[in-house]
């Protein structure tokens, strides 16, 4: 893990507190570690506060519903093709942008902006704070609309991807606006 302010490598410096060399520091929330610079003007949750999420309420049909609401917008199906088809036994995996939809296995790291369930770490991903050529396989599933800066952010997939890894993005191009936090982007073929 390194520090996505500087790329020093981070250790824990205090019980729940992360540190480099340079001074940048960032919390554990609960368990979770947060490593974003920007928490003074930006939850840590899209829903507000501390990104605790009331479990019992969100698993009825009503809940789901609404969350998922929330977050598309639509009656949306994603591509019917399955990423875990494309990761080997041994492959690390980093799942970039996993939201709610998580994957549950050691050998993948969900990142992700906000603190929701099944997350292992908060981070912004124009900054993946992981060594170069740390990933065999970098899943990225309809998140790119959803950054200031996707160019930015594919240079970033490709810096913690080792030579010959796999690379998976899939990205809506005609869907409705869908602010979760905000949507920002749709790329053309010209694009």
């Amino acid at each position: 893990m390194v520090c996505p302010d500087c790329r020093t490598r981070l250790v824990e410096t205090e019980q729940g507190i992360w540190g480099c060399t340079n001074g940048h520091n960032f919390p554990e929330i609960n368990g979770v570690l947060v490593l974003r610079s920007d928490l003074d003007s930006h939850p840590v949750s899209p829903q507000g506060g501390d990104g605790s999420i009331e479990i019992e309420k969100l698993l009825t049909l009503d809940g789901i519903l609404g969350v998922l609401k929330k977050i598309i917008g639509t009656n949306y199906v994603p591509y019917g093709f399955n990423p875990q088809e494309l990761i080997q036994p041994d492959d690390l995996v980093l799942n970039l942008g996993s939201g709610m939809a998580a994957g549950n296995s050691p050998s993948m790291v969900n990142l992700d902006y906000f603190l929701f369930p099944c997350i292992d770490v908060v981070a912004d991903a124009h900054n993946i704070p992981f060594e170069d050529s740390s990933f065999d396989v970098v899943l990225s599933e309809f998140m790119l609309e959803h950054v200031q800066d996707p160019f930015r952010i594919c240079a970033e997939m490709s810096r913690v991807l080792k030579p010959g890894g796999t690379l998976y993005v899939s990205y809506p191009f005609i869907h409705p606006y869908h602010a979760f936090p905000s949507d920002y982007f749709r790329f053309t073929h010209q694009g």
